[in-house]
């Protein structure tokens, strides 16, 4: 007694030190109205008298509520007992956090790459954003399968905004004097009359800005004569696509005729500007002169504070600002769902920033237990998700980040049953760390789940009992994996434990599955079916299974116990390695009760390191497969091979590249004395 007791007092000493700085509200101040038949009123009556910055206590008890959301920064604190339930079947949410996004937003006049600074936006971007706002960056990539948005976005704070322009026609026109026309041109848009002032067509690209500026007069006796000024818009069999025109004009002296922030249209390569004085005299009399020509492009420069993370193309809208609700915290939140709900979130967060979820707790979920979308710098943490009342398609999630998230914290955390315990997608520079996935029903840990992410660690998770694989970058947002990306990709520490179910003799599954090439690292990672004893006949798995090509990774400190192979390096597509520092590279890795401890097929110029390998009992090959695609390097060196008789270093030898060698070296493989010789 005398222990609970001190527990529960370091307790409040912890909550007492954490709510100091906050005004604090009680629930209980807010009583339920006469006719209110759940808690939603009396929630939304508190946070809306709440200052921001305020935190809402809710004392231990059980609270009906049906989708309140937050708009203001402020906490909520409940206390242990305090649980909170869905009104209905029908409730979407319980809590929502949102901030503002903007309804409109503005095209790239050129692609971003990752590693870049900075984006170039129309010129009008500049009204609307400016330096410390946040914004929400994406293309036109969809889903192949159902079409669904939002699979290639990031979230950036803008560190500086600058409207910049460019001249293109250089400085031997600025400023050269006053020059007239000796001879007329006949244009494809315009009639007799009109004058081509630039002899070069000026190149362009499509969807980019452009502004002209003429200064023009005539020496015409009618100073009411009207002109016009404007530019074709010409494609690359010299075609005219377009035409952009300056408002007509008078000539009275000199006059500037400008035309603002054209776009040039799409299949436009050049431009070609002309001045127009309908008139015969305006021939005869070679009257007009020009003194100056200006054509700019013109561009909005947005500077992020980080850099881009993944390319992102030209499409009709590419930046959008977002106005994040910052600051918020949910402390103690413990919900459950009504039985038989066909929907519901525990907590919606969209557009936050600085946002703290500690000591969530799950019961009888349907969607996510927590979805965050479009925010930066958001923890998740010392969960607990007990099995959800539903699994399928955005069904029975626990953790999940999507949609474009910056800076992301999720550790110390416990999921049972789910279909997926941590799901994230568009999501980077996260850390996930210290969290178990007990009897997962699909994949524990989607690192991607479109395809679009990176710049992630996942260190100290488990997968355990498993029915599926267990860390996986999934390439549901492509139709050719290839076209896909994940840079420093780190899983370190981690375990996967396929279960062994009966009637389920595969075990399908692997414990690291990297549909996409990947930089990175996967260090200190065991994997193994059942208790990893004994074998498995006719199982279908291993312990990582990557890309042949397009990779730049370190695979250290594995091991692999009665799966089928310890590693599969292979992809039925055909795939050429074009880049010169991709490779594979595995050091140390243990490989116990398999039927063969490495798989390879496909890819054209492969490199693969293969350095201090420990098999024991390993039933059939060292390298399986290797009868697709050809090598450019290959190298195995320190192999030790115990209690193994049948064991074969080859199914079929590296092959190298037609009309090349492999490079590299086979040395050092060595046989205990149950072990017969190598064969090849």
């Amino acid at each position: 007694m005398r222990s609970r007791n001190h527990a529960k007092t370091i307790e409040c000493e912890e909550r007492n030190r954490q709510m100091q700085g906050h005004v604090i509200y009680q629930l209980g101040d807010f009583p339920p109205f006469p006719g209110e038949t759940d808690d939603t009123g009396r929630f939304n009556r508190a946070i809306r008298a709440m200052a921001p910055g305020g935190m809402l206590f809710v004392p231990a008890g059980r609270y009906a509520v049906k989708e309140i959301t937050v708009t203001k920064s402020i906490s909520l604190w409940f206390a242990e007992g305090a649980w909170v339930e869905a009104s209905d079947r029908e409730t979407a949410f319980l809590f929502q956090f949102a901030g503002e996004k903007s309804a409109d937003g503005y095209p790239l006049l050129r692609e971003a790459k990752r590693g870049d600074c900075a984006l170039y936006l129309p010129p009008s971007a500049a009204r609307d954003i400016k330096a410390g706002d946040v914004i929400w960056l994406s293309d036109d990539s969809a889903r192949p399968s159902d079409g669904q948005q939002e699979i290639n976005c990031e979230v950036h704070e803008v560190a500086e905004i600058e409207c910049l322009e460019r001249e293109l026609l250089g400085d031997t026109v600025e400023g050269a004097g006053v020059r007239g026309w000796k001879s007329w041109e006949e244009s494809p848009s315009g009639p007799r009359g009109t004058t081509l002032i630039c002899s070069e067509p000026i190149p362009v690209e499509a969807g980019r800005c452009y502004r002209l500026e003429v200064s023009a007069k005539h020496n015409l006796s009618d100073h009411g004569a009207s002109g016009s000024c404007y530019v074709e818009w010409v494609g690359k069999q010299g075609e005219m696509i377009a035409r952009s025109d300056v408002i007509s004009f008078l000539y009275k002296g000199w006059h500037v005729h400008q035309g603002c922030n054209w776009v040039a249209p799409r299949g436009a390569t050049c431009a070609r500007i002309f001045l127009r004085l309908p008139s015969e005299q305006a021939v005869q009399s070679c009257s007009l002169s020009v003194e100056k020509i200006s054509f700019k492009e013109v561009f909005t420069k947005l500077t992020v504070c980080d850099f881009i993370r993944l390319p992102k193309r030209v499409a009709r809208v590419n930046v959008v600002k977002i106005t994040p609700l910052m600051h918020c915290r949910v402390v103690n939140f413990r919900y459950r769902l009504k039985q038989g709900a066909s929907k519901g979130f525990g907590i919606l967060a969209q557009q936050v920033r600085h946002f703290h979820v500690n000591g969530l707790y799950a019961e009888q979920g349907v969607e996510s237990a927590i979805q965050v979308r479009r925010s930066m710098d958001v923890t998740v943490e010392n969960f607990m998700i007990l099995p959800p009342q539903r699994l399928g398609s955005g069904q029975g999630y626990g953790v999940q980040f999507f949609g474009g998230n910056l800076g992301v914290v999720v550790r110390n955390g416990y999921a049972c049953r789910t279909r997926h315990a941590v799901d994230l997608d568009s999501t980077f520079d996260a850390v996930v760390e210290g969290v178990t996935d007990m009897e997962g029903r699909g994949v524990s840990f989607l690192l991607t789940h479109n395809g679009w992410g990176g710049d992630m660690v996942f260190r100290h998770c488990r997968s355990l009992c498993s029915g599926s694989s267990g860390f996986v970058a999934e390439t549901q947002g492509a139709t050719n994996p290839y076209d896909l990306t994940h840079p420093n990709i780190h899983i370190i520490d981690c375990t996967w434990q396929r279960d062994v179910r009966p009637g389920n003799g595969l075990c399908y599954g692997f414990g690291v599955w990297l549909k996409a090439p990947v930089s990175g690292r996967i260090e200190r990672f065991t994997a193994e079916t059942g208790m990893g004893v004994q074998d498995v006949e006719e199982m279908d798995n291993a312990a990582v299974r990557l890309l042949p090509v397009g990779n730049r990774l370190h695979v250290c400190d594995v091991s692999a116990r009665s799966l089928r192979r310890g590693l599969v390096i292979a992809h039925p597509h055909v795939a050429d390695e074009t880049e010169p520092d991709r490779y594979i590279c595995v050091d140390r890795m243990a490989v116990q009760h398999c039927q063969s401890a490495i798989y390879v097929n496909g890819g054209w110029g492969k490199r693969l390191y293969l350095r201090d390998l420990t098999l024991d009992q390993v039933k059939n090959y060292v390298v399986e497969g290797n009868q697709t695609g050809s090598y450019e390097a290959f190298v195995m060196e320190r192999v030790s091979i115990t209690n193994s008789p049948s064991v074969k270093l080859f199914q079929s030898g590296p092959t190298p590249r037609p009309g090349s060698v492999v490079r590299g070296w086979i040395r050092r493989v060595w046989r205990d004395w149950m072990s017969k010789v190598v064969k090849r």
